[in-house]
């Protein structure tokens, strides 16, 4: 099912002459992965980067420590400031970001355990938001696929 989408999504930004990046921590790369198995996906995918841990978050996307601190390493906050980073960095016309717990640990009192959170982007001038907020429960794994899944169906959205 998330192949079908992944393809659709290639077939729509190459068609439309978009551009797309992640920015992807609680799915370590799955969406990325997804997307380029998808013949013809450099064409628009121009990358994205795996920001699992806050120190990666600082490094590779240049959030503040301050940020994290505030607002928590997994939140809406943290995964808006994601978006906007990958975005600019790698310059693209739309650009989502994914952080979460996935089980079977991790969580805190204001983002337990099962907690996603997912912030696409689009537009160069005016930009269009697209934010979804779910809870998971089940294994690991099948959170994790889940959880890409909720990804690419919002990827799915901006094109519309």
């Amino acid at each position: 099912m998330g192949m079908n989408r992944a393809r659709k999504i290639i077939k729509t930004l190459s068609w439309e002459g978009l551009s797309l990046a992640l920015a992807e921590s609680c799915t370590g790369g799955l969406i990325s992965s997804l997307l380029t198995d998808v013949p013809g996906a450099s064409k628009c995918f121009k990358g994205g980067v795996v920001v699992y841990t806050p120190e990666a978050k600082r490094a590779l996307a240049g959030i503040p420590r301050r940020a994290l601190k505030r607002f928590s390493e997994v939140s809406m906050q943290t995964t808006c400031l994601l978006a906007r980073a990958v975005k600019k960095r790698l310059k693209t016309d739309i650009a989502l970001a994914i952080t979460g717990y996935l089980g079977p640990a991790g969580g805190t009192r204001n983002h337990p355990q099962g907690s996603v959170y997912i912030v696409g982007l689009s537009g160069k001038k005016t930009v269009s938001t697209v934010s979804k907020e779910f809870r998971l429960r089940g294994s690991r794994l099948k959170n994790k696929d889940r959880a890409a899944y909720e990804a690419l169906k919002v990827i799915s959205s901006l094109l519309k």
